[in-house]
């Protein structure tokens, strides 16, 4: 989790797709091309993780990103999806915020790019 290209942090982590994941068979019927939101809401969820991993509390939610670049398609034959983030910058204190650059790589390939990834930590103790 230490070093990345602004030395605040960096996280990794890999998704083995199986055949039999819901969305293999019904996604895009002759174009099966896998949906986009695995990508980016991987890279969201992972910088999530990495806020609770420091020991900031509440339930992540996505804030947004800056742009998004998608240069490979996901497609049936992908076998796995590799995520990077690299953290720009962390606040924590009454607002938790992550902020961070991201890459996602399909069976090794450079697939999406994301810039200015946001995810906030709420606390939701109380509500219904």
């Amino acid at each position: 989790c230490e070093g990345g290209g602004t030395g605040k942090g960096m996280m990794e982590a890999d998704w083995d797709i199986r055949p039999e994941l819901w969305f293999v068979q019904v996604h895009f019927r002759g174009d099966p091309v896998r949906p986009g939101c695995l990508g980016l809401d991987g890279l969201w969820q992972l910088l999530g993780f990495y806020l609770g991993w420091t020991g900031a509390q509440g339930s992540g939610r996505a804030l947004g990103l800056g742009e998004l670049k998608m240069t490979e398609m996901i497609t049936p034959d992908t076998k796995q999806l590799k995520y990077v983030i690299d953290i720009k910058r962390v606040i924590n204190r009454a607002l938790v915020l992550g902020v961070a650059d991201g890459k996602v790589y399909a069976d090794g390939k450079l697939a999406y790019e994301a810039s200015g990834l946001k995810v906030g930590l709420f606390d939701n103790s109380g509500k219904e």
